[in-house]
């Protein structure tokens, strides 16, 4: 769902082969956004109940800290909040992400922080 936001909105994208090494580890991010500014990483997470977002959002948030300690690389995670899946995403679990500055979208709740994120790395032609 997100590869065929980001080609709609004609984002230059990369999906990444390798993990991506951090300071303690190697993390698997699902995309690299690139060419129009400067590379943002994308990890795409998708849960199934509310506990399982809730350590989804402390895990990806541990992966993108440690990633950005030895990068400068921008990162975000979006999160799969389609039909029954919105409500695995309350307001505990999204104070994870913010509490450590990590930008946290939602396919369809945050429609327009997504839009805004695609316009700075829309191709130009």
């Amino acid at each position: 769902m997100i590869a065929k936001f980001l080609g709609e909105q004609h984002i230059s994208f990369e999906l990444p082969v390798d993990f991506i090494t951090g300071k303690s580890g190697k993390w698997r991010f699902n995309f690299i956004l690139n060419h129009q500014q400067p590379e943002t990483l994308v990890k795409a997470i998708t849960a199934t109940s509310s506990s399982q977002a809730l350590g989804l959002a402390e895990r990806s948030v541990f992966e993108v800290m440690d990633v950005k300690a030895v990068s400068k690389s921008e990162a975000v995670v979006i999160a799969g909040d389609e039909a029954e899946r919105v409500e695995f995403w309350p307001p505990d679990v999204r104070r994870v992400f913010e509490a450590n500055e990590v930008p946290f979208l939602r396919c369809h709740a945050s429609r327009t922080d997504l839009l805004e994120l695609a316009a700075r790395y829309a191709v130009r032609s």
